[in-house]
């Protein structure tokens, strides 16, 4: 199974990095304000940090990644490695092969204990078929269920429309659930003039269940003036939450 695109692949390699460089500050503002929202509820304790696939960290906050005393990245890419640190400036040991799920369940990929998760809009760049779909939802619930654990992915993605998502609420607080591609029709606008949209639904919106351990957000991401993306946030947290529930 093959995690991560190729180098001239349109969501990865010098093709991702060069539109990265480009629409960061502009186009891609919300969606890194989204980002940096998500990471703050999450909030891990942990002092030891995973990332898997973090790219040239573009959406991850400088701030936020220096709460950590330690990083530990999955990330195969030299040239995301390079940017990786130029922007972030945060002391960061690399394994540099690719992460694989089979390997996580034979047990040759091992994380500390205690330690925090993060896998960074990589997931929803994923075909599974259905054997490696299954795997890695059992894989990832083991996970969630063990570390204080997150990921944002995309579940939906095409061209010429807009996702204004206004998360149901229960008092004050927003509803944390998860919700499927008819719920989130009313939020999807086509652009002025179209009738019909052609949109792929990934394979990663089917990776988590609305059950414990997860809480779930969901933003636009515009990767192009004409494409978006609805992402798809997911997090837990873990054994640690769970121990601090235990003793109260």
């Amino acid at each position: 199974m093959n995690l991560f695109p190729s180098l001239f692949h349109h969501s990865g390699g010098l093709v991702y990095h060069w539109r990265a460089i480009r629409n960061l500050n502009q186009l891609w503002s919300a969606h890194l304000d989204h980002t940096r929202s998500f990471l703050e509820e999450w909030s891990p304790q942990a002092k030891t940090l995973y990332l898997i696939g973090p790219s040239g960290g573009y959406s991850l906050p400088k701030e936020w990644l220096k709460r950590f005393k330690k990083i530990i990245a999955f990330e195969p890419d030299p040239t995301a490695r390079m940017i990786f640190q130029i922007r972030t400036r945060v002391r960061t040991e690399w394994i540099k092969t690719p992460f694989d799920f089979n390997e996580l369940h034979e047990g040759k990929i091992t994380f500390e204990s205690g330690s925090a998760i993060l896998f960074c809009n990589l997931l929803g760049q994923i075909e599974f078929d259905e054997a490696s779909g299954l795997l890695a939802q059992e894989e990832l619930l083991k996970l969630a269920q063990t570390h204080e654990f997150a990921s944002y992915h995309d579940v939906l993605s095409g061209d010429h429309f807009r996702f204004e998502w206004s998360s149901p609420t229960i008092g004050d607080e927003p509803v944390r659930a998860k919700f499927d591609m008819e719920a989130m029709d009313p939020y999807i606008t086509p652009d002025e003039g179209l009738t019909e949209l052609d949109l792929h639904i990934h394979p990663a919106n089917y990776l988590f269940q609305d059950e414990e351990p997860f809480r779930y957000q969901y933003w636009e991401w515009r990767i192009t003036p004409t494409q978006t993306q609805v992402i798809e946030g997911v997090f837990s947290g873990g054994i640690i939450s769970q121990l601090q529930r235990d003793t109260q």
